[in-house]
C-alpha cells in the first residue's frame, strides 16, 4: 500500500516528522551524522544550527496516519538519496547489490512508485 496523495502535507505528518527532526539529538541512522550543532561561541552562542538536511523514510506503509517512531528511518539527505539509488540499480554490479543489502539490513524499503 502506498502513501495517499498529499499525505506529506497533512497536519498529522507535519507534526510527526517535526517531533523527530526538531529533536536536537537527531542523527542519521545510517552514517550517524548529527542534524544539529550547538553553537559554542560568538553572538549565536547557545543557539542550535542545522547542519544537514534530513528525511524520514517509511520502513513500511502499514501504519500510515498512525506511525510510530520505529516505523520510519531518519536519514540525512545523502544517505536517503544513496539508498534509493543503490536499490534502484542493485542489478548493475556486485557493488550495487552489496550497497542495496546494507540499506535493506538497516530497514530501508524501496518502492518504485
Amino acid at each position: 500500500e502506498m502513501i495517499p496523495k498529499n499525505y506529506y502535507t497533512t497536519k498529522h505528518w507535519l507534526a510527526f516528522s517535526k517531533s523527530i527532526l526538531e529533536d536536537k539529538e537527531c542523527k542519521c541512522e545510517m552514517c550517524q551524522r548529527p542534524r544539529w550543532k550547538l553553537i559554542s561561541r560568538g553572538k549565536n552562542k547557545g543557539k542550535w544550527k542545522r547542519l544537514l538536511r534530513f528525511a524520514l523514510h517509511h520502513k513500511h506503509y502499514n501504519t500510515v496516519y498512525h506511525e510510530k517512531r520505529e516505523d520510519v528511518l531518519t536519514l540525512c539527505s545523502f544517505c536517503h538519496t544513496s539508498a534509493h539509488a543503490a536499490l534502484r540499480s542493485r542489478n548493475a554490479s556486485e557493488l550495487h547489490e552489496k550497497l542495496a543489502r546494507i540499506f535493506e539490513d538497516a530497514g530501508f524499503v524501496y518502492n518504485k512508485d
